[in-house]
């Protein structure tokens, strides 16, 4: 929830288009699409900042930094079979590793659900700057009233663009059996 809010308030204050994410243990993978570099770094600057706070919050650390190195981009690339190549990497997160049968057993933060049922993406976002600023003034406040349930959009690549709703989650589906049948012929292997 926290690192879906954490992407939805960045997509709020960098209205970028975000395709695909699955987040891991220890790393996480966005297919996404900017209108230039410097909002690229924008975007991953404030998300990745917030994510740490969240972090940082959640299990009680202090100091030290939870992304030690910058991300790393990759492009997207115009051509639509690679660039169903790199949604359908995204999509494997978890598989490919053999932790998952299916891109849908995946238990943390995913894209893939949402992709394939064109149900809403939600997450939970906690405004701690005016938290802070609450407490820092005395005020008698709880988290909650600084939480808010924020939705967080997601577009087609841009191959599948020209497709309805429904054409997109078709195809998305085929990737995700694709995934599985790779899944379960490494796993008899």
């Amino acid at each position: 929830e926290l690192l879906i809010g954490a992407l939805a308030e960045a997509q709020k204050r960098y209205p970028i288009k975000i395709h695909a994410f699955t987040a891991l243990s220890n790393h996480w993978h966005l297919l996404a699409t900017y209108k230039d570099p410097k909002e690229m770094a924008d975007f991953h600057r404030h998300f990745q900042g917030n994510l740490s706070i969240e972090v940082r919050s959640l299990h009680g650390w202090t100091g030290g930094t939870v992304f030690p190195k910058r991300y790393r981009h990759v492009e997207l690339s115009e051509e639509p079979e690679i660039e169903l190549k790199r949604l359908k990497y995204v999509l494997a997160q978890g598989c490919k590793e053999g932790l998952v049968a299916s891109p849908l057993d995946w238990p943390g933060a995913s894209s893939t659900e949402a992709l394939i049922s064109d149900r809403p993406l939600t997450g939970r976002w906690v405004d701690r700057t005016a938290f802070s600023r609450a407490l820092a003034r005395g005020k008698k406040v709880t988290e909650a009233e600084f939480t808010e349930e924020l939705g967080l959009r997601l577009a087609p690549v841009p191959s599948l663009a020209h497709l309805s709703s429904r054409e997109c989650r078709r195809v998305i589906t085929d990737q995700v059996r694709q995934i599985e049948e790779e899944a379960a012929a490494a796993h008899a292997e």
